[in-house]
């Protein structure tokens, strides 16, 4: 419930929300208390879960759907354990392939989205229930 009405600040309560969403529970009202508990829910599963490397792969995936795959340093594959683990990308680097960045060369390999990853993304995205992906 909005600070104005209960005027207590128990963890039931309390959630960081950005600007724009701010706005539309509070004052547009078109957030409901029902897709805000939601999103505070997703926010625990999350972050009790996935690291933030592998909180911005799925964010990378949600943003275009048709992405093919998402290119990490090779040799960083520890950062995306849980991903694989959960089967939401897999992990593939061969053959391995250069890029540069900043000037530089770098090897690279590739996170493969799979279909439960690319849903988990959009559920995500879309404050749907995520607590069954795993």
């Amino acid at each position: 419930m909005p600070w104005e009405k209960v005027r207590e600040h128990r963890f039931e309560n309390l959630i960081a929300l950005c600007p724009t969403c701010h706005t539309r529970y509070d004052l547009s009202k078109d957030m409901d208390r029902l897709a805000m508990q939601q999103y505070k829910i997703n926010l625990g599963v999350l972050n009790d879960r996935y690291g933030p490397l592998e909180l911005q792969a799925l964010n990378w995936l949600a943003d275009d759907p048709t992405r093919e795959r998402v290119a990490i340093p090779r040799g960083m594959i520890w950062a995306f354990g849980n991903l694989v683990t959960d089967g939401l990308v897999e992990f593939d680097e061969n053959p391995p392939t250069w890029a540069t960045v900043n000037d530089g060369t770098v090897s690279v390999s590739y996170l493969l989205p799979t279909d439960l990853g690319r849903d988990a993304a959009m559920r995500i995205r879309e404050g749907r229930p995520i607590d069954e992906l795993s």
